[in-house]
């Protein structure tokens, strides 16, 4: 941040305080890693589920399905609720892919999901 700031650098009023430095650098720093991570075959849903969202990625597998149309409108049960109250939901979390019924979603506005 110091160098950046001392420098001739065009862009260092891109960056206009050290928190704000410190996360850009991170993200940078860790992404070929994350991305690499991805590219393992038996890395686990719930990990591979995070890696796509800080990377802001959509998987492969929900892309292509959205391209073909096959899993639109599918129904199935809730995957918190009891089974002997069967309820339905088209709704999936878009992080695990679970269904989830309307008592169970909880509403969050876009500016509070990027955190």
């Amino acid at each position: 941040m110091i160098l950046l700031k001392g420098s001739q650098a065009d862009d260092k009023e891109a960056v206009p305080d050290r928190r704000t430095y410190l996360k850009t650098l991170a993200k940078a720093l860790i992404k070929p890693q994350m991305e690499a991570r991805l590219r393992y075959p038996k890395l686990s849903k719930n990990l591979r589920s995070l890696i796509n969202g800080v990377l802001k990625i959509e998987p492969a597998e929900r892309a292509q399905a959205r391209q073909a149309g096959g899993r639109a409108g599918r129904v199935g049960r809730c995957s918190f609720c009891d089974r002997s109250k069967d309820r339905k939901s088209k709704t999936k979390c878009c992080r695990c892919d679970k269904f989830i019924c309307a008592s169970h979603q909880h509403t969050i506005c876009p500016d509070c999901a990027d955190d």
